[in-house]
């Protein structure tokens, strides 16, 4: 049976049971020797009574004998002698009563022996009284009643004193009893000392023994062995023990199953070359099982040409102990190399590698194709007409490639380091604080003015792009710079070449026109009717040149920025009305009937340009309609845009034409500037002038089925009708 008790409580117990009955038998040997002081106190009052008693019965006899002296003479010596004698008796028997009555000792023999004395004593006072009267034959009879007193005082002193006697042989048995008890006592208190001692230490010890064993165990990964059973502190630490153990366990579980379910390769390398440990992901990284990798060399599954190095990596990390990482080459079964990292580090304790290899052919061949991606960019870069530089976020060129060298007519080694801004002699106005790079994010694009100087202080127009990559902090600003000389030259004299031909052109022509309306309404008289067809075919030619004049002037307008839009609030309705009636007589002319809503909204646009639209797309909705067909306007619900349709049921366009016809002089088929009079530009005018207006512009359409031309325009003002 095991004890529900710690170390400290089975010490307490081992050290308080001897305590404990030494503590008993010290009360009991206090308790023997009360007993003995009393019994010895008894004992000696008990001895002077048998001696008192003795001394009683010593007196009567001497009185017995003074009474038989009487017996031969009578004198008065003798008689006072027995009178002494019967007064010496009392005497005793008073002292004899006082003593019985201290020591307690009263009993029926005290009483038996009070009588005897008293009749002793009554014989020798009447002997003493009668010494000369009585006759000698009564004074014998008084002799022997006091013989017969003596003897029965004899007996009862000798009864008594055998009594003490028995008395103090049972108090010296009782004593001696005691004394034993008391021994066997001392005696069973030290064996049951021994026994718990040698128990708790015996119980104790072999499962301090069993702990040691099962610690023994726990460090070298072995089974724990029998518990430690028990209540105590001994029992708790071998259950935290094995609490311990379990944890262990768990974890090396958890070890293995990490080890066997990670993709890369943990194995242990032991000091003479030969793997000793290798988890599942060899098969996968290697296609061997783990089974067939144990026992073999680790330099046999390196390549050839890689073991030299792999062996002085492996001394080095020997000698410095370090963690250090070999990549080499590594067979697979199959043959094919495989690209590897292995981590290790040397472990003196168990003499072995430690290893985790990391697969990266991977890798490896990303960065071949990185390297092949660079350069191929470098190529591209270095091949490019279009100079390309990088501006770190010190405005400093990093890198250029050989346009840029070219353009400003110096070397790499001269430009890189340099800043940026020092090889611009003209360049736009830079806010407070803003870099270079920000400068150029900010201005990029043909309308701004960038001037940059060659070594032979010689400069060329510029245009700069930038493009800010979302890393800049690391790589900078790639910034794209070509020079537009010859292009600003080429518009120059494009611009030129317009306002001449426009103003040397406009003039003549619409004299020349003036002169065919007349001709054709007979104010020059009369004339053939083959000259009126001729006059005609002029007239509309001249029209067509008077119109292409005006629409290249818009459009030059248009791109110098010349051109101002003057928006201001307006309802749509009115406009149309307007596009509507200036658009009668053709519609009547080509039978085609126009239908239109009534768009009650008000707008903040300029009326005279979505004018100009609406005549352009009704226009063209009328020319390419046929006699007895309809061309509709319409809104369609958009919200906060103003949303309107042209329709016609003409001949439709094509998809493949839909997006170049807003390009300018772009028509759907080639000769329709001949039959129908247009001149490529309407529809591009109509273009800039709705994203002037913050608007779009497109076209639906199918062969065969009509087109519908649309236009949006922001609501910027309250709408006022349905």
């Amino acid at each position: 049976m095991k004890l529900k008790m710690n170390i400290a409580a089975k010490g307490a117990l081992v050290a308080s049971v001897p305590l404990a009955v030494a503590c008993v038998l010290g009360l009991l040997l206090n308790f023997l020797v009360d007993e003995s002081e009393r019994e010895t106190v008894e004992k000696t009052q008990r001895t002077e009574l048998v001696i008192f008693g003795s001394s009683l019965l010593h007196d009567l006899i001497e009185a017995q004998t003074t009474l038989e002296d009487s017996c031969i003479k009578k004198s008065p010596k003798i008689r006072q002698a027995l009178s002494a004698s019967a007064q010496k008796v009392s005497n005793d028997m008073v002292k004899l009563d006082k003593l019985e009555s201290a020591m307690n000792m009263k009993s029926s023999e005290s009483e038996r022996l009070h009588t005897l004395c008293a009749e002793a004593i009554q014989i020798l006072q009447q002997a003493s009284t009668h010494l000369q009267d009585a006759s000698q034959q009564d004074n014998r009879v008084l002799c022997g009643e006091m013989h017969q007193s003596v003897l029965s005082v004899a007996d009862t002193v000798d009864s008594r004193s055998h009594l003490v006697q028995d008395q103090n042989l049972q108090v010296h048995a009782a004593s001696t009893s005691l004394v034993g008890f008391l021994r066997f006592g001392m005696i069973i208190s030290c064996f049951a000392a021994i026994g718990i001692e040698y128990y708790f230490c015996r119980d104790i010890s072999s499962r301090l023994k069993a702990l040691a064993a099962n610690a023994n165990n726990l460090s070298r990964d072995r089974p724990l062995s029998s518990t430690a059973s028990g209540f105590d502190e001994v029992a708790e630490l071998d259950a935290a023990m094995r609490e311990m153990a379990q944890s262990f366990d768990e974890l090396r579980q958890k070890e293995r199953a990490l080890a066997e379910n990670v993709t890369e390769i943990i194995c242990m390398v032991d000091f003479s070359g030969a793997v000793t440990k290798m988890n599942h992901a060899s098969l996968q990284v290697l296609g061997y099982q783990s089974e067939e990798l144990v026992g073999k060399r680790y330099l046999d599954l390196i390549a050839e040409d890689d073991r030299e190095d792999v062996v002085q990596k492996l001394r080095k990390m020997r000698q410095l102990k370090q963690r250090f990482n070999l990549e080499n080459r590594t067979l697979h079964k199959s043959g094919a190399l495989v690209s590897m990292v292995w981590s290790g580090h040397w472990s003196e304790s168990e003499r072995s590698f430690y290893f985790v290899a990391h697969d990266i052919t991977s890798r490896k061949r990303q960065e071949e194709l990185l390297k092949q991606s660079e350069a191929k960019v470098r190529a591209i870069l270095e091949g490019m007409p279009i100079g390309v530089m990088m501006i770190d976020n010190f405005d400093k060129i990093s890198f250029v490639n050989p346009s840029i060298e070219k353009l400003f007519n110096l070397s790499a080694s001269e430009l890189i380091g340099s800043s940026a801004l020092s090889h611009f002699s003209k360049y736009p106005e830079m806010a407070v604080g803003e870099t270079f790079c920000d400068l150029v994010s900010r201005a990029s694009g043909p309308e701004h003015d960038w001037r940059a100087e060659r070594r032979d202080s010689s400069d060329f127009q510029a245009e700069l792009t930038a493009q800010v990559p979302s890393s800049r902090s690391e790589i900078g600003t790639v910034v794209a710079i070509l020079d537009v000389t010859a292009a600003h030259e080429l518009q120059q004299m494009r611009r030129d070449f317009v306002s001449i031909v426009s103003h040397e052109l406009r003039s003549p022509l619409t004299s020349i026109k003036g002169f065919l309306s007349l001709l054709i309404e007979g104010v020059y008289g009369d004339v053939s009717v083959k000259l009126i067809d001729r006059a005609k075919r002029a007239d509309f030619n001249t029209g067509r040149l008077v119109r292409l004049v005006n629409e290249l002037l818009l459009i030059e307008k248009m791109d110098s920025g010349v051109m101002a839009v003057d928006k201001t609030s307006v309802f749509f309705s009115i406009i149309v009305q307007q596009a509507v009636e200036s658009l009668k007589e053709l519609a009547e002319s080509n039978g085609v009937k126009v239908e239109f809503e009534n768009i009650e909204v008000e707008l903040l646009a300029d009326p005279d340009r979505l004018t100009q639209v609406l005549i352009n797309l009704i226009s063209n909705a009328i020319k390419y309609s046929e006699s007895g067909q309809t061309v509709s306007i319409q809104r369609v619900d958009c919200q906060d845009w103003l949303e309107v349709r042209i329709i016609d049921q003409g001949r439709g366009i094509p998809a493949s034409a839909q997006a170049r016809i807003f390009e300018r002089f772009q028509q759907v088929e080639t000769d329709d500037s001949k039959r129908k009079g247009g001149t490529g530009l309407g529809l591009a005018i109509c273009k800039s002038i709705i994203e002037q207006h913050g608007g779009s512009i497109g076209v639906e359409s199918e062969p065969g089925k009509g087109s519908s031309f649309w236009f949006r325009l922001p609501l910027t003002v309250a709408q006022t009708g349905p």
